[in-house]
């Protein structure tokens, strides 16, 4: 299940709510980020899905978009590596920076 919306993906993406031609592959990708984070959860020791609470969940969502962004710019090709690179490093650290706070039993606003 994923954590962030379709919404959120096409404002990353910079594509107009209104168009619809990526709707499939922009959710295809945001179920693969979200079985990612999911995975890296459960291996930490998380129950999976996330349910609660709602600032990790916020978080959750920031980076699902983000790690679900960089998998399709990274579809789209050469053009837009750099562009994919950088969602997923942002995304595989801030969610380390996550499992790093929850671990010690605290969370972080993710910007």
């Amino acid at each position: 299940m994923p954590y962030a919306t379709l919404e959120m993906l096409k404002q990353r993406a910079r594509i107009s709510a209104s168009d619809t031609s990526q709707d499939a592959n922009l959710n295809a990708k945001n179920t693969q980020a979200a079985r990612e984070i999911d995975f890296t959860l459960k291996f930490h020791g998380v129950t999976v899905p996330v349910t609660s609470p709602a600032e990790v969940l916020d978080q959750l969502k920031e980076i699902n978009a983000d790690l679900a962004v960089g998998y399709f710019w990274d579809e789209v090709g050469p053009l837009m590596r750099d562009q994919a690179n950088t969602m997923f490093r942002r995304a595989r650290d801030n969610l380390q920076k996550l499992l790093d706070l929850v671990a010690k039993g605290g969370t972080v606003v993710i910007a």
